[in-house]
């Protein structure tokens, strides 16, 4: 009892403690900002949207040498606010400074990456790797002084009481940007929630300043940013939780009617990404027979080749619905419409010309488009994949796209099996680079035994259309003269692979790891580990650093892999995401709970246990599990894929309970992270359950060091 009276005052006076405090909102803002900059960062510097996982790296990097240098006089927290200020100074000045479409990775057959990218070659190398090394540097020294201050202040409590109060901060972080996100709020906003969080740290001059600088970026800075990249034609603007979307007038570039409005553009973090176009013959009316035909039908395309007014349309990406509006026009009597960003949908509905989203014949699906295919019973006449173009990688831990998942075999076999016996199933894409003409057949072939029928047009950006299903069986190109696109025929050259839900890379032609990724990572690794070496190296225990470096990497391995296979499961949408992320710390929470409660001798048995989950787990598609229905599935798919990181977190958290050195056990284990991160790219080659086997082979490098460990102590 007395012991037990200890315990509670001792947990009493840790919640009333000003470091318990301090230690939360550090941990808080160090989770926001590493989301702050991952998003921002994306939006502003266009190359970093496909390498997201960069600004991880950078936050990992950068915590990490903090948690090593927490023991110096020098207080590295101090700078922290005033390095934000300039990186966000750089970032909302970086379409004037010509940064936005800047690129690291030269341009490439071998990898597909939307966007107006600037050509890396020649002496422009150097410039633009120097610039881009920099701004990553940048975001590496922000997170230094957090990792700095987090060190200082564990020393205050027993290991896992600290770890407890940094991952319960961490949630707070993820729950607090979430909303941010899902109020559609800018970084004007996120730079105020900033300064709040370093007030309450004791920071206040520089985070008056960024308060100052967050109400300029609303009221002047973004606005402005805008009209200068789109002049008098700007309309609005508006940050959704996938992208900052910008609405401008789409006028025709040349010719008699040059300057004439047919709709509004949207741009997709400064990329074109689809026009609303105003297709009533009313309008068109205007224009010469030509221009009125072409601007028809580049959305009416399916519904003129099926032929007579649909029962049933199915239209995935529907966007600001410009092709909800042509099945409309075409008659359909019901259309689905699944569309996976709200704010998108929004601007449809209030800026449309044609209105589309107000007919009662459509049903609007705010989610994941594989998610609604998985679930819906209805027979569809026409099943449109429309022009489902990702522009961002689906997460940071993964270099999965958000229509990945979309584009492989299995979803097109699903959508097949959803057409009515005359139904046809219709797929435009733009073509650039030209192998995506094969990887789509590639695609089409596998999910049906049959080719497709393949129609084709150069215009400013090469586009395809693709049809298949039993409305299309027996007939030829001559069937459908009522398309301007030319006949090409559905093929697919030697060493294009069909994308598959193990191997879901619709912008890799084949399985390879290109050139493109290896070289950028290769080059921040190296600069990355060059002021890490030095600190790494002076180890009084090579053994338990080595532990919690592969504690590190595994445990990495393991959540990206939660990441790919449940995003197949629930929908590569922003929440899933981020509710995988906020559930992954939570079981940390549950592990550190269970660890301070048994032996560490135990960690040796748990290691075998994780292992044995991990064999088992490899044998399951998580495609498959959708077949115990969305309540069994989904429970199912959470067991498999998350309760092994409740064993793994349980096993750090045994070594980290009694570790000496907290910061460089800390230290040790984020590199080894950073290092898993990287190892997510072979999934490349090898596809998605590789991650798995990567995983095991790690743990039972655990498995040694962990008897060494228990070995040493018994002695």
């Amino acid at each position: 009892m007395e012991a037990k009276s200890v315990s509670s005052k001792s947990f009493v006076s840790t919640l009333l403690s000003n470091e318990w405090h301090r230690l939360f909102v550090i941990s808080l803002l160090s989770l926001f900002l590493e989301l702050f900059v991952i998003r921002w960062l994306a939006t502003e510097i266009r190359i970093f949207a496909y390498f997201k996982n960069m600004a991880l790296m950078s936050a990992f990097l950068g915590l990490s040498l903090g948690f090593l240098w927490c023991n110096s006089k020098r207080d590295l927290f101090k700078y922290t606010p005033l390095i934000l200020l300039y990186l966000g100074g750089i970032l909302v000045s970086a379409l004037v400074l010509g940064f936005t479409h800047m690129s690291f990775v030269a341009a490439s057959n071998s990898v597909m990456m939307f966007g107006n990218f600037e050509d890396f070659a020649g002496v422009h190398v150097v410039y633009v790797s120097i610039v881009l090394l920099a701004i990553y540097a940048l975001s590496v020294m922000l997170f230094i002084g957090l990792g700095q201050e987090t060190g200082r202040l564990f020393q205050a409590f027993k290991p896992l009481t600290a770890y407890s109060i940094n991952v319960a901060g961490g949630v707070a972080g993820i729950l607090l940007f979430s909303c941010l996100s899902f109020s559609c709020t800018d970084p004007g906003v996120w730079l105020i929630i900033s300064r709040l969080l370093f007030m309450y740290l004791g920071r206040k001059l520089i985070p008056a300043c960024i308060v100052l600088f967050g109400i300029f970026y609303m009221v002047y800075l973004g606005p402005f940013v805008a009209r200068e990249a789109y002049k008098p034609d700007y309309v609005t603007t508006v940050w959704s939780p996938y992208y900052r979307i910008d609405v401008k007038e789409s006028r025709i570039d040349d010719g008699e009617f040059k300057g004439q409005s047919v709709g509004q553009d949207m741009f997709i973090n400064y990329d074109s990404f689809q026009t609303m176009v105003d297709d009533r013959p009313s309008s068109l009316s205007r224009f010469s027979k030509q221009i009125a035909d072409e601007l028809s039908e580049f959305h009416l395309r399916p519904f003129i080749c099926y032929g007579r007014p649909a029962k049933n349309v199915l239209i995935m990406g529907a966007g600001s619905g410009s092709d909800v509006a042509a099945a409309l026009r075409a008659g359909a009597e019901h259309i689905d419409a699944v569309e996976i960003d709200q704010s998108i949908y929004k601007i449809g509905k209030d800026l449309h010309p044609e209105r589309p989203y107000d007919s009662p014949k459509v049903s609007v699906h705010i989610m994941d488009a594989r998610t609604f295919l998985r679930n819906t019973k209805r027979k569809y006449d026409v099943i449109v994949f429309a022009f489902l173009d990702s522009h961002t990688a689906f997460s940071s831990l993964s270099s999965l796209r958000t229509d990945n998942y979309i584009f492989t075999k299995e979803s097109i076999k699903e959508a097949s099996e959803l057409l009515s016996p005359s139904g046809i199933l219709c797929v435009s894409f733009i073509n650039k680079p030209d192998w995506l003409w094969d990887k789509h057949c590639a695609i089409a072939k596998a999910a049906t035994g049959e080719y497709p029928l393949g129609f084709y047009k150069e215009n400013k950006l090469p586009s395809a259309f693709l049809m298949s299903g039993p409305g299309v069986k027996g007939k030829t190109y001559k069937d459908f003269p009522k398309i301007s696109f030319f006949p090409r025929e559905a093929s697919v050259r030697r060493g294009i692979a069909a994308s598959e839900d193990d191997w879901p890379f619709l912008f890799l032609p084949r399985r390879e790891l290109p050139m493109t990724y290896v070289w950028p990572i290769f080059l921040i690794m190296l600069v990355g580990f060059l002021p890490l070496y030095k600190e790494l190296k002076k180890t009084d225990d090579p053994i338990l650093d080595g532990l919690m470096f592969c504690l590190g990497m595994g445990f990495m391995l393991l959540e990206v892999r939660s990441m790919s296979e449940l995003s197949l499961l629930f929908g590569s949408t922003w929440l899933v995401n981020s509710v995988i992320i906020a559930a992954v710390m939570l079981f940390i929470l549950l592990s550190n709970f269970i660890a301070a409660r048994i032996n560490a001798k135990l960690t040796p048995a748990l290691t075998l246990v994780l292992l044995t989950i991990l064999l088992l787990s490899s044998f399951v598609k998580a495609s498959t599990l959708a077949d115990f229905g969305p309540i069994g599935g989904s429970v199912l798919g959470c067991l498999i894929f998350l309760v092994p990181l409740i064993f793994s977190s349980a096993i750090f958290s045994l070594m980290f309970k009694s570790t000496k050195n907290i910061s460089r056990a800390l230290a040790f284990n984020l590199v080894g992270g950073l290092v898993g991160v990287c190892l997510e790219y072979l999934s490349m080659v090898f596809g998605i359950k590789a991650l798995t086997y990567m995983a095991i082979a790690i743990y039972l490098l655990v498995l040694f060091l962990t008897n060494k460990v228990a070995g040493r102590s018994a002695e």
